[in-house]
């Protein structure tokens, strides 16, 4: 059996976690989940260019929704 590994970076596309997501992007093979409620301090734009990869994926979301999470996970 043969598993896909994931990592989920939740604030993703804030200044910090933008460069994390990269980091991870260029350093390993994960398929990047990046969980952001895009808020005033989130900005698709830090990491668009990503998101044209297969590897990274976006959901807008808010992780003290459980039921938000729960579609994530």
């Amino acid at each position: 059996m043969c598993m896909k590994a994931n990592i989920i970076i939740t604030g993703g596309a804030g200044f910090i976690d933008s460069n994390l997501v990269r980091h991870v992007f260029e350093n390993t093979n994960y398929h990047i989940i990046v969980a952001d409620k895009l808020t005033y301090a989130g900005n698709v734009e830090s990491i668009a260019d990503l998101l044209e990869s297969r590897r990274v994926e976006l959901e807008q979301c808010d992780i003290a929704d459980r039921r938000a999470m729960a579609d994530v996970f």
